[in-house]
Order: structure tokens, then sequence, then C-alpha cells
């Protein structure tokens, strides 16, 4: 059972009020996490993505995570970087934007990352999964890829 630090992404950007707090550190143990960042890398995460979409939502994502990582991430803006889930409510979403210039008449894809925030370590941030969706999906496969970063979670925690 995974037991996650209180409350959520507290951990994520906890230095903006107090830069003497120490950085985070990305745990990458999950096998199928690693591979998805590959895939991601590898322009090959989604079939339905571009080159330049893989390439953009990769350089987003790892300037995301070492914002995660510096404890700066941001959760309260108009259009934040992250957002806490509440279908599972110790999952933290990192949101790349898509590219706006995408083909007329064609909703792009979006990336999301999520991650977690363990009790201990705590300087912990496990990444769980990374996945696609379309643009306007409301729910179907947004909630498959929470549900399997749950999912990890709790195994990384077994």
């Amino acid at each position: 059972m995974f037991h996650p630090a209180r409350p959520t992404g507290e951990r994520s950007q906890r230095r903006i009020e107090n830069p003497d707090e120490a950085e985070n550190v990305w745990d990458r143990t999950i096998d199928t996490f690693r591979d998805e960042m590959a895939a991601l890398y590898e322009f090959r995460l989604d079939e339905n993505m571009t080159e330049a979409e893989h390439a953009d939502a990769f350089a987003q994502l790892q300037r995301m995570m070492r914002r995660a990582s510096e404890a700066v991430l941001d959760f309260v803006s108009e259009r934040p970087e992250a957002t806490v889930i509440q279908r599972s409510d110790f999952i933290i979403e990192l949101r790349p934007k898509p590219d706006p210039a995408a083909p007329w008449g064609r909703i792009p894809r979006v990336v999301r990352l999520y991650f977690a925030e363990p009790l201990a370590p705590p300087d912990k941030l496990v990444g769980l999964h990374v996945g696609t969706k379309q643009g306007a999906d409301t729910a179907g496969e947004q909630n498959a890829s929470i549900d399997l970063a749950t999912s990890r979670a709790h195994s990384w925690a077994a």
C-alpha cells in the first residue's frame, strides 16, 4: 500500500516560499515508467503524434521534472504545470502544453506524466506513468492512465 506525503504536492513546491528547503530526487525504478520516457524521447510513445510533438512534450516534461526536483513546481496559476488528481488524490499530473500549431482540423494528443510523493523518504518523487490522451478526452484515456499510475504506486511501495 502506497503511503503518500500530505498535503499532496507540497514537496514539489515547498521551496517557492522557503528556498532553504532541500531539493527532491526522482525515483525512476519503475521499469515501465523508464520505458515510457524512452519511448517519448525516441518519438514512439504515441503513433498519432508527430516527431515534433514528441520532442516538444519531452522537452517540456524535462523542464517540469527539473522544477519538481527544485521544489518550485506551479500548481496555482491560471495554467498550472501540475495538478493533484481528484480520482486518486495522491497522484500528481504534469501537464505539458500541446503545440498550438497542430494541423488544422486535428485535435492534438496531449502527454501527461504522473508521479507521487511518498511519505518516506522525504525527498523522493516517484515517476509512475507517461501517457497520452486526446485533447478533448474528458475521462476515458485519462482515467485509464490515472488508474495505471495508482496501481504502479502501490506496487512500488510493496
